[in-house]
């Protein structure tokens, strides 16, 4: 998503105000991720002894600026086009109900504490709302002032969802930033993730706003009033919100701001009303002529006149009079007790959106059923088994049953098939209270080796006709069949799923309609650089093209699709390994404003692999990768992109080896499970579970010239300065290592210890022929670890044993352990650094104390890598590189330059030594 940084500085004095202490401490800034080195708008305040009332105008000048929208026109008052009396003629409609959704965002607190407020604090609101709008006598939102007027528009709760199911109109969403959102991060990255369909609902979002804002909202389209935007604005951010400590008048409110009328004036710019000062001074005003004009914003209950009506826009009903400013509008930013009018030409504007504006407009369309009774009988029904792998012969299905309907349920009869065989029936009774659900375990069904597909419908809710028949029946796909080891899944055949895979959908959404499908192609670049086909679920895609009025189904978020291994028999197994090939680049929105270096990508996705010993019933996470920045954890293979990933090549796909030697002894059925965060493709090939073990390396050495008395640990100079290769520079003479070890870009960034590529080696004895070879990284701690930059180098299908450890580097002289080390479990522990006695031969390593007492390292100087310092490495690597920088045979010290130093401190006293590996 795109994400843009700016920070201003708010001088903000939060006196007389109980805000909770943690919201307390927060710093008092107010980002707009307006891009680096892009200027952006600062959030005013307008008065030193407040919170920030409203973000709406300063929200709108940015979104201006950046999309390139029309300014809103706002003329002189004398101008204006709407007096009082043309707006009047909305005074006798009916009454509009709003449907309304609340969306929770917190971080996870116990409901009714911080972000996760009640259901009596939403609650709350909505009735401030309602009194307000409706100017009910004998609450809070009565005035007896002549020029206030009922606006005949009331709010309700949703009674129905997306899918027509029963709701409380309450929506919690775990979505967690204890710092609290910045406006556009929220715009960003929450509303299009948790909107409710806007032609149908009216969103409402309630979250911990960064530091002192209370609340903003979006201002119509299409209304066609003056000070209202001419260009269309976006769907998936339309709404209000609002600080949870702003909302309603129960539970934890700031003081001054505990009437619940944050909302009322949020709600007022959701329909088209414009503050009452204009927005300016007092030559400009608000579009009525009714809210006397004024200077600037009010707060507290003042008694202010701060203009003169008969100069700056009298009122024709009350000609004569110059009014004092109407602190107690809805639309000021007075304290919420002063509150309580609405205007007549302010409800005229606001009904007159609420015909003309599209989304408005549907809101109150008799089509809409978010406000639709509950039916009385409305049984749902989803399956839960069978899905992904069913073992044996049977299957034993078993759904869930909800009550959608407001009559208590007692019985239901339950239809359930294989293949679109003959239905078999089973007649469930039992009593389940309005939204209560049950899962039912169905009779066993017979199945066969292959894939298959299960179907199940409830009929008949308390023995009579189903209202809602829409949200009856589930499906499923379920493999059935064994695997041995070893074996392998490519994806060449024309089957998908192949034979026992299934694919499961964990959304439960009537407009997902995307999954794992077969890229059959033939033309993907796969882990060997050749054409393959693959696996590959497409995150940007998902849509349904049938639903035109909702188009952000598009990219649902959250979407948790699922593949499925048949069962996997590890029985007569001994370390046994899972491997896969995974290609993936992060999402950069082309469409944004900012240079694509500068852009934060789309980073939500996740990809986790797990494990069932019990058939498939349960699952165990033994993998997990994300989009975002969590070290170790990195998804992206490749590197991110504006446009949908395709693997350009064999450098842009990075294989997973995962030690399975846990379940050796078991039979275990696999999941490869996404969900969806908005990002991009994904492709996975190659699946294959093999024998043999994992050993683990866990060794330690220092690279001479990398390493700093000083600061006791090796330099960085090459990954700061970004000359590391991505893939192990071992593959030349007189290496010529054939490992295709590699890490996707951006990978040193995530990981600024790592210092440089080594390359270890097991022997079975000191001078015998080298068992197996991995490149991995030397970090600045020495410390030598896998292509993950965290954990020990992990050699796979090799028998653990006690071997010779050999380690390597392209201008150091090569190390060897002084015989076998022993074998602790599955892995070897070495530390090359510790003494002389850590290596084979005579002084086999450097004393860099020069008085015995260490660290050791590996001589510096070998340019050429033959396992000697001598004159070539001076007289012509050294000599032909001197000058240059980069990754440099020459650059002895590592600092990313090949220069006298690297001659006179590092070679010239070191050259005559030669390497002990071998001796």
């Amino acid at each position: 998503m795109k994400t843009y940084l700016v920070t201003a500085c708010l001088a903000v004095l939060f006196l007389g105000l109980t805000a909770p202490a943690s919201l307390a401490q927060q710093q008092p800034l107010v980002r707009f991720d307006a891009g680096a080195g892009k200027a952006g708008p600062v959030l005013h305040t307008h008065h030193a002894d407040s919170l920030l009332r409203c973000g709406m105008m300063d929200a709108w000048e940015y979104y201006r600026e950046k999309n390139g929208w029309a300014p809103l026109d706002t003329p002189p008052a004398q101008d204006q086009l709407f007096k009082v009396g043309q707006l009047e003629q909305h005074a006798a409609e009916t009454v509009l109900v709003i449907p309304i959704v609340v969306h929770v965002i917190h971080n996870g607190e116990q409901k009714g504490t911080g972000a996760n407020i009640s259901d009596a604090q939403v609650i709350s609101q909505i009735e401030n709302l309602n009194e307000d709008y409706r100017r009910i006598a004998n609450t809070p939102g009565f005035n007896n002032d002549p020029r206030g007027d009922d606006v005949r528009i009331e709010f309700r709760l949703a009674v129905r969802d997306l899918d027509g199911n029963p709701t409380t109109g309450i929506n919690r969403v775990l979505f967690p930033n204890p710092a609290g959102w910045t406006l556009v991060e929220f715009d960003e990255t929450v509303k299009p993730l948790t909107i409710w369909d806007p032609n149908k609902y009216m969103n409402f979002w309630s979250t911990q706003l960064n530091a002192i804002l209370l609340g903003y909202a979006q201002f119509p389209e299409g209304s066609g009033l003056p000070g209202m935007p001419t260009d269309p604005q976006r769907a998936d951010t339309d709404g209000v919100v609002c600080t949870s400590y702003s909302i309603g008048r129960v539970g934890h409110v700031f003081e001054a701001y505990d009437g619940g009328r944050t909302a009322t004036h949020e709600v007022g710019h959701y329909l088209g009303l414009r503050h009452i000062w204009g927005d300016g001074a007092c030559n400009v005003d608000d579009y009525c002529l009714d809210t006397p004009p004024a200077i600037d914003s009010n707060f507290g209950c003042p008694d202010e006149n701060s203009c003169n009506d008969q100069v700056h826009g009298e009122n024709p009903a009350f000609p004569g009079v110059d009014f004092s400013d109407m602190v107690e509008n809805y639309m000021d930013y007075s304290d919420d007790s002063c509150f309580n009018i609405f205007t007549g030409c302010q409800k005229g504007r606001m009904r007159q959106v609420m015909s003309v504006s599209p989304r408005r407009a549907s809101l109150v369309d008799p089509a809409n059923d978010a406000l639709l009774p509950v039916f009385q009988r409305d049984a749902g029904l989803s399956v839960i088994d069978p899905a992904g792998y069913q073992g044996g012969a049977t299957a034993t299905p078993r759904v869930t049953l909800t009550n959608h309907g407001s009559a208590t349920l007692t019985s239901a009869t339950i239809l359930f098939s294989v293949d679109g065989g003959v239905p078999q029936s089973f007649n469930w009774s039992g009593s389940l209270a309005t939204f209560a659900s049950e899962t039912v375990v169905l009779p066993d069904v017979a199945v066969s080796a292959g894939t298959h597909a299960f179907e199940a419908t409830a009929i008949l809710p308390n023995g009579l006709p189903d209202e809602q028949p829409t949200n009856n029946a589930g499906t499923s796909t379920f493999g059935a069949g064994t695997l041995t080891v070893p074996f392998a899944e490519d994806f060449e055949g024309a089957a998908f799923p192949p034979a026992g895979w299934s694919l499961v959908d964990g959304t439960a959404r009537s407009f997902e309609n995307f999954t794992w499908v077969h890229d059959a192609a033939g033309s993907t670049f796969g882990r060997d650089g050749n054409a393959t086909n693959t696996l590959v679920i497409d995150h940007r895609a998902y849509d349904d093209p049938g639903v035109e009025t909702f188009p952000f189904a598009e990219n649902y978020p959250g979407a948790i699709d699922a593949f499925v291994s048949p069962l996997i028999d590890l029985t007569a197994t001994t370390g046994a390994l899972l491997s896969f090939d995974l290609s993936y680049a992060r999402f950069i929105d082309p469409a944004n404003t900012v240079p694509l270096d500068l852009a934060v990508p789309i980073e939500s996705d996740r990809l986790t692999v797990s494990v069932s010993t019990d058939g498939g019933q349960t699952f165990a996470p033994i993998y997990f990768r994300s989009g975002k920045d969590y070290e170790g954890n990195e998804l992206p293979t490749a590197p991110d992109v504006a446009a949908p990933h395709t693997p350009a090549g064999a450098d842009q796909w990075r294989t997973e080896t995962l030690d399975l030697s846990a379940y050796d002894g078991q039979e275990i059925v696999l999941k490869f499970v996404t969900e969806n965060g908005n990002g991009n493709t994904l492709y996975l090939d190659n699946i294959s579970v093999t024998g043999g073990a994992l050993l683990l390396v866990e060794t330690r050495l220092i690279l001479e010239g990398a390493y700093d008395s000083q600061a006791g640990a090796m330099t960085t100079d090459l990954n700061e300065g970004d000359h590391l290769p991505t893939s192990q520079p071992f593959g030349d003479a007189p290496w010529n290592y054939g490992g295709s070890e590699g890490v996707s870009a951006g990978f040193f960034d995530a990981h600024p210890d790592i210092v440089d590529w080594v390359l270890l080696e097991l022997r079975n004895s000191d001078t015998g022929p080298v068992v197996a070879s991995r490149a991995a990284f030397a970090r600045e701690d020495g410390s030598v670890v896998e292509l993950d930059g965290v954990n020990p180098v992990a050699f796979a299908s090799v028998t653990p044993a006690d071997f010779v450890l050999v380690a390597r580097h392209r201008n150091h002289l090569d190390v060897r352990t002084d015989g076998l080390v022993a074998l602790d479990g599955s892995t070897l522990r070495h530390d090359f650094s510790t003494g002389q006695s850590q290596a084979a031969g005579p002084r086999p390593m450097k004393d860099l104390s020069g008085n015995g007492s260490g660290p050791y390292a590996l001589y510096a100087g070998d340019a050429d890598g033959d396992g000697q310092i001598q004159n070539d490495d001076k007289n012509v690597e050294w000599r032909n590189q001197v000058g240059q920088n980069g990754y440099r045979s020459a650059d002895f010290n590592l600092n990313g330059e090949v220069q006298n130093d690297d001659k006179n401190v590092y070679w010239r006293a070191n050259v005559g030594r030669g390497s002990s590996a071998d001796q």
